[in-house]
């Protein structure tokens, strides 16, 4: 079987359980949060055209990531004010994905991540 590495630090990843967000998803917390059925789930196009699917906490705490971890270089921050709503999430689930112990994510949120970054820095080179 092949292992998979982390697109970020390449790490090699781990299969977990996870809740619907793409962000918070891994953490304990919001498995407990899940199964109480705590909050909404919502796919967000975030920018331009890279999406997220998001609890209703994540959504709006998202504009706390700081500029250089998202990789922009002039201290721009994408929050909700940002995000274009793209549907609700009916029948959210438990799902398994793969997770980095060394960046603490999961892989859909480690991929968003990267492609952010690259798409970033093409818009930099294209200036």
């Amino acid at each position: 079987m092949k292992k998979e590495q982390c697109p970020i630090c390449y790490t090699e990843l781990e299969v977990i359980e996870c809740a619907p967000c793409h962000d918070c998803g891994h953490l304990e917390l919001e498995l407990k949060h899940f199964k109480e059925d705590l909050h909404k789930y919502t796919i967000y196009e975030v920018y331009k055209g890279l999406k997220l699917q998001l609890c209703d906490f994540c959504d709006v705490d998202f504009g706390s990531y700081k500029s250089a971890y998202l990789g922009f270089k002039d201290n721009r921050r994408i929050g909700y004010e940002h995000f274009a709503f793209v549907s609700e999430v009916e029948s959210p689930a438990l799902e398994k994905d793969k997770f980095c112990p060394e960046c603490q994510q999961r892989l859909k949120f480690l991929n968003f991540l990267r492609d952010l970054r690259e798409m970033i820095q093409h818009e930099a080179a294209a200036k």
